[in-house]
């Protein structure tokens, strides 16, 4: 009678072990989610701002001796490698008077731009200093599609990674659980026959 309350009390404890850690485990995934949900969209907010000041800011560095030194090709050069940057969509060189500098420069307006295609450009501008003189300022436009497409396709592989440690958890928890009853059960049995001896 009592081995029989013994396996229904161990039966009960299992389930109970059981349900606790399914509750942990969906807790914790639903906690994941809202975390990665939450870093994502600080991300877009906050680094996707970031990433164009700080490259304004390298271009502003970039061209302020050129424009200076009034070296139209080496400025020239510069603005054509600021165009073929991975997330800018265009760059556009002013001087002090808020004149372009360069007339072979396409005409990057961000009206029309917002207009041929359905997206949200980020604007950037910086003064162009030299010996803290005002020279210009340059305008980098970036594709925000483009910047939150990368970060999204890294969030998504990192939330199914974090997906994979869960479930990889969970099995390991219930194999865990289940030596040791199985250890328990079989000890418990060792100790009964020792006593009736």
């Amino acid at each position: 009678m009592a081995e029989v309350i013994q396996r229904q009390n161990s039966s009960i404890f299992k389930r109970i072990s059981s349900l606790i850690l399914l509750v942990c485990s969906i807790a914790i995934g639903i906690n994941l989610y809202i975390m990665h949900s939450q870093n994502a969209q600080q991300w877009y907010e906050i680094e996707s701002e970031q990433l164009g000041r700080s490259l304004t800011i390298q271009a502003a560095k970039l061209l302020s001796q050129p424009i200076a030194t009034g070296d139209e090709q080496v400025v020239s050069t510069y603005m054509d490698m600021l165009n073929q940057g991975m997330f800018i969509e265009g760059a556009v060189v002013f001087d002090d008077a808020g004149v372009r500098l360069l007339d072979a420069q396409d005409n990057f307006s961000i009206v029309t731009m917002i207009k041929e295609s359905n997206y949200e450009p980020l604007v950037f501008v910086e003064d162009i200093v030299n010996d803290g003189q005002t020279l210009g300022y340059v305008k980098l436009i970036l594709n925000r599609e483009e910047i939150t497409q990368h970060h999204q396709s890294f969030n998504r592989n990192q939330l199914s990674q974090s997906v994979l440690v869960i479930i990889l958890a969970m099995i390991v928890s219930m194999l865990a659980t289940r030596l040791f009853y199985k250890f328990k059960r079989n000890y418990g049995a060792d100790i009964d026959e020792n006593k009736l001896i």
